[in-house]
């Protein structure tokens, strides 16, 4: 179930660049698998102290690789970077609401238990 869960995952980022380059002007499916598997790329610069500027490095040589531009890349990579801002900005409200819901339980316990 992981697998596939994966495999659907992988599916669909490969769709959406894609779709991306699409819309940039530049469609093709074999070059949105290898700016996709520029994801390893990307983890093994992320082992660098830092890790700045690793994934915009790795666009830029890949796009530019593929003859697509640096223009192309730049964009590319501002939507993706928007994309993660917004998943963090998610995951901290959903810790944000679960932490509040643990402080209002806890406070309904102390009314209970005169503590």
């Amino acid at each position: 179930l992981a697998l596939l869960a994966g495999v659907t995952v992988a599916v669909v980022e490969v769709l959406q660049t894609w779709y991306i380059l699409f819309v940039l002007g530049h469609p093709s499916m074999p070059n949105s698998f290898v700016i996709f598997a520029s994801v390893v790329v990307q983890g093994l610069i992320g082992l660098l102290p830092g890790n700045i500027g690793g994934m915009e490095g790795t666009h830029l040589f890949v796009f530019n690789l593929l003859r697509i531009g640096s223009s192309a890349s730049f964009v590319y990579t501002i939507i993706l970077r928007i994309g993660q801002m917004a998943m963090v900005m998610l995951g901290l409200g959903c810790i944000f609401v679960w932490r509040l819901e643990k402080v209002r339980i806890r406070g309904a316990d102390r009314n209970r238990t005169d503590v």
